[in-house]
């Protein structure tokens, strides 16, 4: 078994040989689904190589690599590779190497140009089972378990889960969502402070919070409409921080800026 809890994925890579092989695969699933994990279980399977080549998406790098003597595969996280790099690798994609494949992973197939798309065969990562998730959580969270469960879709997304606050940053939510039109500027934007952007253990997970925002949101949006254009921001925001190369700081911050904007046009009584 090459990923747990992905049958349909594991019966399609078992069987694949070098022959069989495309010259482009695409990974296509949700933060935390185990592309990286399937990626590197597949170059295990085959017996070849596997090359991040992410940051080295130039012509004189791929048109080195593209002299390789024994087959490789090459990985491109792709949210991480700007329009540039991508027509980069469109070309390398064009001209037919066959000891060459490269393995894409995508969380937003939104950020990959379809013409790269068009030339990858794509394979989608299917929802894990609630019970497969709750074995996860019980080992990772312990009696945390069942609140993980609420928040995550993943096992990569429980993972994170671990030594989170869960409950303060609920809290954090409450206030954003009921509090923050009459807060004044400077205490919204302060909100920015409590995320973790590097390495920092002791803040909040960003991607925990725009899970949380996006679930209670999702929720309120459902029996009172006014708190729908905040979902569509928030889901926004949440499908922006896919993109490695924006700064979640800047991200964050220009979230709650426009969150407080909106809630101060209603607090004041015009339109939203």
């Amino acid at each position: 078994m090459l990923i747990e809890g992905q049958e349909y994925l594991n019966e399609t890579f078992e069987k694949m040989t070098l022959k069989t092989l495309p010259q482009a695969i695409c990974l296509i699933g949700q933060y935390g689904c185990g592309k990286h994990l399937l990626a590197s279980k597949l170059a295990e399977h085959l017996n070849i190589e596997l090359v991040d080549i992410t940051e080295h998406l130039d012509r004189d790098f791929l048109e080195e690599v593209s002299l390789v003597q024994v087959p490789h595969l090459f990985q491109v996280d792709i949210a991480s590779v700007g329009i540039k790099e991508q027509n980069v690798l469109l070309k390398f994609l064009e001209d037919y190497k066959p000891l060459c494949h490269i393995v894409l992973l995508v969380e937003n197939d939104n950020l990959v140009l379809n013409t790269i798309l068009n030339r990858c065969t794509k394979y989608y990562f299917g929802p894990y089972t609630l019970d497969f998730l709750g074995e996860h959580a019980k080992f990772l969270l312990g009696d945390k378990w069942e609140k993980g469960l609420q928040y995550a879709s993943t096992v990569g997304q429980l993972r994170d889960m671990v030594g989170q606050d869960i409950n303060a940053l609920e809290e954090l939510c409450d206030k954003v969502i009921t509090k923050i039109g009459v807060s004044n500027f400077a205490n919204m934007l302060s909100i920015s402070n409590k995320f973790n952007y590097k390495d920092l253990y002791d803040k909040f997970d960003i991607d925990l919070f725009f899970r949380i925002m996006v679930l209670k949101l999702g929720k309120l949006a459902f029996t009172k409409e006014e708190y729908y254009p905040y979902y569509l921001l928030t889901a926004e925001y949440y499908s922006r921080l896919r993109d490695k190369r924006l700064k979640r700081q800047d991200l964050i911050e220009n979230y709650l800026i426009e969150y407080w904007t909106k809630s101060r046009g209603v607090k004041n009584g015009s339109a939203t």
